[in-house]
């Protein structure tokens, strides 16, 4: 009954927000811009998420093998992929990271906290170069110029204080800081490279630094586990944006929801592995 209650909360969050921000827009230029989609350049977006959850993937299945979990990169993948799935289409108590941590701990007989701290670390480490590449775009686009040398400033000070955390409460990994730092800066550039594909297919090449702004911002907010896949939640920053920077919030909508449907129809893919056991041998 509680995980229940937990969806129908979000699910409400969700729609309510969803509810709010289509009546601040104009609906039918959104189906507009849908309708003109070139699909080379939605196809190319839909392969760089691909590609950017590929590489996601191979970061955890790197933090997993710091921990002694030796999984072969198909079958982290497919793990990966069934996560993604679960998270999505099942977003209850135990989602796509507890059924990661369950089936790990039955095969390898790993701790579970050993193996959720790979996850965590994973994720903080995802977030972290969220918040980074945030102050890089928002640095240069931003005014006063006072607030912009102070973003650009906060860059190199966020990045010693997260070295020295990880250091301090993560030791196991702290030969692997960099390199994961370089797998999570790969996956956010193929994300943004993303975005602009689907702006480049509605024809809009204007803005384009402050849609990848908001966009980073706005995904460090579908973080936030209090909606479903973070649909909402990206729609709200786009429009609390609009009342301080130039561009079109239509577009911005249209972006947020065409990463939504993308994210969909990628994570469908799990749903393969769902149907048969995963078997690690």
């Amino acid at each position: 009954m509680r995980n229940i209650l937990k969806v129908l909360v979000k699910l409400i969050i969700s729609l309510g927000a969803l509810y709010f921000v289509l009546r601040q827009i104009e609906l039918p230029q959104i189906i507009n811009l849908y309708k003109r989609s070139d699909p080379v350049y939605l196809l190319l977006a839909i392969a760089l998420f691909a590609l950017s959850k590929i590489i996601s993937a191979y970061r955890l299945n790197r933090l997993f093998s710091m921990t002694g979990i030796d999984l072969s990169q198909k079958k982290n993948l497919q793990l990966y992929w069934l996560g993604m799935y679960y998270n999505i289409f099942l977003p209850g108590g135990v989602g796509g990271d507890g059924y990661k941590t369950y089936l790990l701990n039955r095969q390898f007989k790993k701790p579970v906290k050993t193996i959720l701290t790979a996850i965590l670390v994973d994720r903080a480490n995802g977030m972290f170069v969220l918040l980074i590449l945030s102050c890089l775009f928002f640095s240069v686009t931003i005014e006063p110029k006072w607030l912009s040398i102070t973003l650009a400033g906060m860059i190199p000070l966020g990045y010693l204080i997260y070295f020295l955390i990880m250091k301090r409460f993560f030791p196991v990994f702290k030969g692997f800081i960099h390199t994961i730092n370089v797998y999570s800066l790969l996956v956010q550039v193929s994300q943004i490279v993303m975005i602009i594909m689907i702006l480049h297919s509605w024809g809009i090449e204007d803005h384009l630094i402050i849609y990848t702004a908001i966009f980073l911002v706005s995904s460090v907010v579908a973080i936030l586990p209090i909606t479903i896949g973070g649909a909402g939640a990206r729609e709200l920053t786009f429009l609390f944006f609009s009342a301080y920077m130039t561009f079109d919030l239509n577009a911005a909508v249209a972006l947020s929801l065409m990463f939504y449907l993308i994210t969909l129809l990628v994570s469908l893919g799990g749903m393969i592995f769902s149907l048969k056991k995963v078997r690690f041998e």
